[in-house]
């Protein structure tokens, strides 16, 4: 509340009134599953990303040829993604539903 006097005995007191501005908040969580370029990463375990260069610096390497999960995870953050959560699959592996069951305790 803002008070100002604009003569001796008056005094104006400013209420702001209305709604309050509400910030836009991310709602959306993706989450990929399959083979991440980088060899020899345990499997089965969601791992949450927050960006391409943490993506590279967990999953891939110099030597390492991209795979679906890896473009899909450029075009993600490209896209203005912000968080992503990876779970890597053994290479050649059929995602069944129990295979998923780890993300599910996301949120």
């Amino acid at each position: 509340m803002v008070m100002t006097v604009a003569a001796p005995g008056v005094y104006v007191f400013e209420e702001k009134l209305g709604p309050r501005t509400i910030e836009a908040v991310g709602t959306s969580v993706a989450a990929l599953v399959g083979r991440v370029p980088l060899r020899g990463v345990a499997a089965g375990t969601p791992v949450p990303v927050n960006g391409w260069m943490e993506f590279r610096r967990r999953f891939a390497d110099e030597d390492s040829s991209s795979t679906d999960l890896s473009n899909a995870a450029f075009g993600a953050f490209a896209n203005g993604l912000r968080r992503l959560w990876v779970m890597p699959t053994e290479a050649g592996s059929e995602i069944s539903d129990d295979d998923l069951r780890p993300l599910e305790g996301i949120d």
